[in-house]
């Protein structure tokens, strides 16, 4: 089966088991976590484009600025994903989360008993610190390959600018914080698929091949270009 129209029929079976009021309650909190004005109060203290912040927040935590630091919607999407696809795993983390576990407990796979653990402290870490500061906290501490921990020293390593990062590049930052030291092509499928991001990204989609090209040679260049193209972009433009 071809690979776009395999991830599509994921994306179509995910949907299924979704009542309509889950799907708007969904819908409705990653809208005003993406447009919330405290993300430009994030982007401002750390000298970076407000859309570096947002599309973190649309690949890592669409409902950041709503949940509790747990997400329950995230939580039943895995939960099924895990049933429906007998052992499929999908991320269900959020950002307060990954900041404890940067915090307390080591890195690489995690335990059930970890994970419950982190889903506690989450919650506690929400009801101590303010979300912007939490915020902040991950992104200055993520790893985004290459010996570069945080936004502005993977922006600096990858892009030799910060404020002045395009949408692409920002969103080529944002994939590196699953995979930091290489590219997966269902991976970046994923993310140019999801609701409101290829719109986001607008005409600068098309830098994206060559973004990737520049760091993870032709082949990538070549396959992302592929992956425009089979969701229907005009790559004459790139």
């Amino acid at each position: 089966m071809h690979k776009i129209a395999a991830y599509r029929i994921d994306s179509a079976i995910n949907s299924i088991p979704f009542p309509r009021l889950y799907q708007i309650i969904a819908s409705v909190g990653e809208a005003y976590s993406i447009n919330h004005k405290s993300n430009n109060i994030v982007a401002r203290r750390l000298g970076m484009p407000v859309h570096l912040v947002q599309l973190i927040l649309m690949v890592e935590d669409k409902r950041f600025w709503v949940h509790p630091g747990i997400d329950p919607i995230s939580i039943i999407r895995a939960v099924s994903m895990w049933t429906l696809r007998k052992g499929c795993r999908q991320g269900a983390s959020t950002i307060p989360e990954q900041v404890v576990k940067l915090r307390k407990f080591r890195l690489g796979r995690t335990n059930i008993w970890e994970r419950i653990q982190r889903a506690f402290f989450g919650v506690a870490l929400i009801s101590r610190i303010p979300k912007e500061d939490i915020l902040i906290e991950y992104l200055n501490r993520v790893y985004l390959g290459k010996s570069c921990y945080g936004v502005k020293a993977a922006a600096h390593f990858y892009f030799d600018c910060t404020e002045f990062l395009t949408p692409a590049q920002s969103l080529f930052i944002a994939d590196r914080i699953a995979v930091p030291n290489r590219w997966r092509y269902g991976r970046l499928v994923n993310i140019l698929m999801r609701p409101g991001v290829a719109d986001f990204l607008s005409q600068d989609i098309y830098e994206l091949p060559k973004i990737y090209g520049m760091n993870f040679g032709q082949q990538a260049e070549a396959a992302v270009r592929n992956i425009l193209k089979d969701l229907s972009y005009d790559c004459s433009q790139s």
